[in-house]
């Protein structure tokens, strides 16, 4: 036997993603700035924890994002308290006090 080794090709095979699994990521970044942009009109204080944690709420839930987009054109007071409801946090950057009886 000789000290020659054969090496065995193995085709790769490159895949796309179908044309949907395309159309909903896409969907999902419009739908995203969207909400971005309804959340940037009520003009609030960037650099808070506040702010953070929505645009991260808006980013990471679909379903909070879609019924914040659904109440666009509701009152900034309507949007804000939705957004301090999912988030937890008050415009104050201050954990919102929990309601009695929501824990059990």
């Amino acid at each position: 036997m000789s000290g020659r080794q054969t090496c065995s090709t193995h085709p790769i095979e490159l895949s796309t993603p179908p044309s949907e699994t395309t159309i909903q990521i896409q969907d999902d970044y419009d739908e995203l700035k969207k909400a971005e942009a309804i959340f940037i009109a009520l003009n609030l204080p960037k650099h808070s924890r506040f702010y953070c944690t929505c645009i991260n709420t808006l980013k990471e839930q679909v379903f909070w994002r879609k019924n914040f987009i659904d109440i666009a054109e509701s009152t900034d007071e309507d949007k804000l308290q939705l957004l301090k409801t999912i988030t937890g946090v008050l415009r104050s950057n201050e954990d919102m006090p929990k309601q009695l009886g929501l824990d059990q």
